[in-house]
């Protein structure tokens, strides 16, 4: 084989390697979120639900603010330690906007012909975002991330053993999270749970599980795992609701919620 034949390989292996990257990438798209439903806000309305949202976020990577000022709050966002990116929201009365800043080259954002890319896992936290800060304003969350009125939504804590994971969705919405403990709206409440516990060397997988309640406002309620038995040998699990706002436990009795027919709707609530 030639130099000259080896250096067209190269160069068609190369080629194939950069089309298949940017394959992966997807489109840039800043989103812009306005608020036209529900009571009218203020700009520090919408400041707080901002900064609620990104502290309720349970997913891959961890909001830092970075700088808040003149209506405009800036994030870093960092992702196990390996990708990193910054973003501005700049806001007012009526909604947000979340423009992209930078971002480490793991990301492979890039520009051409007037187009922004960059990998698909970006969109997907800021989607992340974008949910968790519309959640804050239906609820009425302030910068603590508390309802300013406390009637209008519930605290759920959820406890399980080991590696139980838990996801929840809200009956009448699209809304589904991931999240461990948190306030929901007082809306028809569905818990998705599924535990993977290791044992012995092996590895027992109870679930899916899913029950629901309709929460009231202002109560606070805890949602536990229950192990019956030794899983690997004939035993069961379930999850149970008790309400434990004046510190006792009231048991509440769950109300039919069928899991997800299916299982890669489950699998992105839990992941």
């Amino acid at each position: 084989m030639t130099s000259a034949t080896i250096r067209k390989l190269m160069a068609l292996v190369f080629m194939l390697g950069a089309s298949s990257t940017m394959a992966k990438l997807a489109t840039l798209v800043d989103p812009d979120i306005r608020f036209d439903d529900g009571p009218p806000a203020t700009a520090k309305q919408i400041h707080d639900y901002i900064i609620a949202g990104a502290d309720r976020y349970t997913g891959e990577v961890v909001y830092k603010l970075e700088s808040d000022s003149n209506n405009e709050i800036r994030l870093q966002l960092v992702q196990a330690r390996k990708h990193t990116f910054r973003v501005a929201i700049p806001y007012d009365a009526g909604g947000f906007q979340i423009k992209y800043l930078s971002s480490t080259s793991g990301l492979q954002y890039r520009e051409s012909d007037g187009e922004r890319q960059i990998h698909p896992n970006y969109i997907k936290w800021i989607n992340g975002l974008v949910k968790e800060i519309k959640m804050a304003h239906s609820l009425g969350l302030d910068v603590r991330g508390e309802p300013t009125d406390p009637k209008t939504a519930a605290y759920v804590t959820i406890a399980g053993p080991g590696s139980a994971r838990f996801a929840v969705a809200y009956g009448d919405g699209p809304y589904e999270s991931p999240q461990f403990s948190g306030y929901v709206p007082i809306k028809p409440l569905s818990i998705y749970g599924n535990s993977v516990l290791h044992m012995h060397n092996a590895i027992v997988s109870c679930g899916p599980i899913c029950v629901g309640f309709d929460p009231e406002g202002g109560r606070t309620y805890q949602v536990r795992w229950v192990e019956e038995g030794p899983l690997g040998n004939g035993g069961v699990c379930r999850m149970e609701v008790y309400d434990v706002s004046d510190g006792t436990e009231q048991f509440v009795l769950p109300r039919s919620a069928p899991c997800p027919e299916n299982k890669n709707l489950l699998q992105r609530l839990l992941d």
